[in-house]
């Protein structure tokens, strides 16, 4: 990369041609803002659900705050004693140490309970190019000490997933508007009951049955934003969806989950008692 004479960069490495990538990177922009989505890592800036309202989480006890390296990264959510569930691309390196998981709070900056990391299981398929296996569980230290602020949130029979039409409840702790908006980050919890979007509609950027989709192009927009990666979509308090990609905040596009249904078998062999 070169300006004005002068070398200023190396070419590294990408994500494809003008391909959404997964939400939960540190900055990423495509060409024309294509995608842009962030999942934390700039102290404060990155927190929030869109046009939703405010959570306790004794309403949610099973969300939890991901850190990778101290700073709030994604969500996740409790699915055992010490296994949390959230989405692959929010693990940016494969050391376990790096991370952190924070339970039991409504506001980020709040005491809660602290677990260290000790191992990552990230789905084998999983890349940048490969979005739709967008799913890892991470293993703390320490078993949770269960209350009405922690809890296990249960998931589904094989059965049972979301399909178009069902309205769902996403929780996180992202921004609550565009980044280039006034007042967006607070750091409290917030939720939005939305409805699961046709397959039609989800199939304009991806077509996979891995995937679950949310269209929302109607004012006031619902949705996720930078922060919310990894955290919970539940139908009926059990957990269907993980928060994945997405193009932008408060665009009108498609938002697409990982389907936790679709992937009860891989969980299952990772936590066979669960």
């Amino acid at each position: 990369m070169v300006k004005e004479g002068y070398l200023i960069g190396i070419v590294a490495w990408s994500f494809g041609c003008k391909k959404a990538i997964a939400a939960g990177r540190d900055e990423f922009h495509t060409e024309g803002g294509f995608y842009n989505r962030v999942s934390g890592h700039r102290d404060d800036i990155e927190r929030m659900i869109i046009n939703g309202q405010k959570a306790d989480i004794k309403d949610y006890p099973y969300q939890v705050i991901l850190y990778y390296n101290n700073y709030d990264k994604c969500g996740g959510s409790i699915i055992a004693e010490q296994f949390i569930l959230t989405a692959a691309h929010c693990l940016q390196s494969d050391e376990a140490s790096k991370y952190m998981v924070k339970a039991g709070v409504s506001n980020i900056d709040e005491d809660g309970q602290e677990r260290k990391a000790v191992e990552l299981f990230i789905h084998e398929d999983f890349s940048f190019d490969e979005p739709e296996f967008d799913i890892a569980i991470v293993q703390v230290d320490e078993p949770f000490e269960f209350s009405n602020a922690v809890r296990i949130i249960k998931l589904p029979n094989d059965d049972q997933s979301a399909k178009a039409g069902d309205i769902v409840t996403v929780t996180g702790f992202g921004l609550t508007h565009s980044p280039e908006a006034p007042g967006n980050e607070t750091g409290d919890l917030y939720f939005i009951d939305v409805p699961i979007a046709s397959p039609k509609e989800c199939s304009k950027h991806i077509k996979s049955d891995k995937m679950i989709c949310i269209v929302s192009n109607t004012p006031p927009r619902k949705g996720t934003c930078y922060g919310d990666s990894g955290g919970p979509m539940m139908k009926d308090d059990y957990l269907v969806g993980i928060v994945s990609l997405g193009f932008g905040c408060d665009t009108g596009e498609p938002e697409y989950f990982t389907s936790v249904t679709y992937f009860l078998q891989w969980i299952r062999d990772i936590i066979p008692n669960n």
